[in-house]
């Protein structure tokens, strides 16, 4: 009985957590119309985190997108996935991309 008590604890322990930490949000007065592009960027950490490259990663997602106009509109999310001694960072980055012919 024992046995099965520990596996179940075990296993309860193990659950994940989900949150986001942050959100941020340019001014949206004036919008034009355009193409809505989204990037993600993300990093898997066991124990402690160690970089940020993954910041750096959505970015340039984002800007490839939208080679030929501007990005407006963005909106930011910041969140972390919670596991058992492990976590991953995700950084997602939304926008308009407003090119000249538009």
């Amino acid at each position: 009985m024992s046995k099965i008590f520990l596996v179940l604890v075990a296993l309860a322990s193990t659950g994940c957590a989900y949150s986001i930490h942050q959100y941020g949000a340019t001014d949206f007065t004036g919008l034009k119309q355009g193409k809505r592009v989204t990037a993600e960027g993300s990093e898997s950490y066991i124990l402690f985190k160690t970089n940020n490259s993954f910041v750096e990663q959505a970015y340039s997602k984002l800007i490839g997108q939208c080679a030929d106009g501007y990005i407006t509109g963005i909106t930011t999310q910041y969140r972390t996935d919670l596991s058992f001694l492990s976590f991953t960072e995700r950084l997602v980055i939304e926008g308009t991309c407003v090119t000249a012919n538009r």
